[in-house]
């Protein structure tokens, strides 16, 4: 039977050892990892970094094309027509050769024109422009934000994995320890062989959580690894969050997601102010040069140069009316974006309500912790000699004994529960 348990406990030890890692056997070559550099890595990592460059890239090549728009306008004008009938003079004309005009003509010029004043409109353009690249930009930072959660999470969820193997492994322990105690006495005629095939089925059975607890570990490891690019594996020493978790008692949130309302909100107003330029004129000069006939002298039917130059204003007045009800539309807008703002706030603030509770209820489970671990052992202390003993069935220790180790496992669980409770609590006030 000793061979028999020998030979099935070695393929899980073998596979703990290649996948899970051994804080020990592998402490010279382990990598080492901490929650701040996890949530380094994944935001550097992230997809969305390459989107502020690009945000950025488009806001230029904006204000470039805004630039643009107060240079000269030069456009190139070329036509020929073709004309069935023209204008005849029946008398004659002095000092006109022929009153006979061409039904051709030809025309090939430029024209220009040039604002020389639009009452702040591109200024104002350029800076909504500027707006709506910080908007986009603070909407990035908020989004990088929410990876903070994401890896705050898988992190704790490696500790809770890797804390559960170390439990399993030490119920493991105990039941080889007592299986070869067990093992004596049943050689020595004083213990049956079913209280030995009791702990042996027992030792199966945890060896089988051992390979699913393992692969667990790993699954959490390997998304890890995926969330932040790194070569992170089962290996790696994953420090503790005590770290990490230093609490921050802040009642004001100041989250990026306020700073993305505030930029939100000067982008509408630098729209309704854009709105506003458009209602007013534009005093613009222009020009035409073309080579053609007939010119501006119709009565001259040769190819010549000629143009003309000038001085204007244009005013939509239409303009008055559309751009007034964009700019309520604006800022109704505006309103909206404050009510959102005021709705996030009243919603982090009830979830750090929710958290606060939740760090106090772990501190006192964590204070009850310590004396149900010390009872139980005391317990499974008694229960196993009272198994040595005959008094008891073996079924009855092994209850007791895992007993032990949930209770172990729960105090484990509720200190990196507490740990990770207090980095969230900073993350959602914007501390972390």
């Amino acid at each position: 039977m000793i061979s028999q348990l020998k030979l099935s406990v070695l393929p899980t030890l073998l596979l703990l050892l290649m996948c899970c890692g051994s804080p020990t056997s592998h402490a010279q070559v382990m990598k080492s990892i901490n929650l701040d550099s996890c949530v380094e890595q994944a935001v550097k990592n992230h997809p969305l970094q390459s989107h502020a460059q690009i945000v950025e890239a488009i806001g230029d090549n904006t204000l470039k094309q805004a630039n643009a728009s107060s240079f000269p306008q030069l456009t190139v004008v070329s036509k020929a027509t073709f004309q069935s009938e023209v204008t005849e003079l029946n008398f004659s004309v002095p000092g006109i050769h022929s009153t006979a005009f061409p039904k051709d003509n030809y025309s090939f010029g430029i024209q220009l024109n040039q604002v020389l004043y639009d009452f702040g409109r591109l200024a104002q353009y350029k800076a909504t422009v500027r707006s709506q690249v910080n908007s986009d930009r603070q909407k990035n930072t908020v989004d990088l934000y929410e990876v903070r959660s994401q890896i705050v999470q898988q992190y704790g969820s490696v500790l809770v994995a890797r804390t559960n193997i170390q439990i399993l492994l030490s119920y493991l322990d105990n039941l080889k320890k007592k299986y070869v105690d067990v093992q004596s006495q049943v050689d020595n005629g004083v213990t049956l062989q079913s209280t030995l095939d009791v702990l042996f089925v027992e030792i199966e059975k945890t060896q089988q959580q051992l390979i699913e607890a393992n692969h667990a570990c790993q699954s959490q490891v390997q998304i890890l690894a995926l969330y932040t690019s790194t070569d992170i594996d089962t290996t790696t020493a994953f420090k503790p969050l005590s770290e990490s978790a230093l609490y921050a008692s802040h009642d004001t949130v100041i989250r990026p997601e306020l700073t993305l309302f505030a930029e939100q909100i000067d982008l509408l107003d630098a729209k309704i102010k854009l709105e506003n330029r458009k209602k007013l004129p534009l005093l613009y000069v222009y020009g035409e040069g073309a080579y053609g006939r007939p010119g501006y002298n119709f009565l001259n039917q040769d190819l010549r140069l000629y143009g003309i130059a000038g001085i204007g204003i244009s005013w939509n007045l239409n303009n008055l009316y559309t751009n007034s009800l964009s700019e309520q539309n604006l800022a109704i807008g505006k309103n909206m974006v404050e009510e959102q703002k005021a709705l996030f706030e009243l919603q982090q603030n009830k979830e750090l309500i929710k958290q606060r509770n939740e760090m106090d209820k772990l501190i006192q489970l964590i204070e009850n912790d310590t004396s149900i671990i010390e009872k139980r052992k005391a317990i499974v202390n008694t229960f196993a000699d009272q198994m040595n003993n005959g008094i008891i069935a073996p079924t009855e220790y092994i209850a007791q004994l895992y007993s032990l180790k949930q209770a172990e496992l729960s105090a484990s669980i509720h200190e990196i529960q507490l740990q990770l409770a207090t980095i969230n609590f900073n993350i959602t006030s914007g501390t972390q």
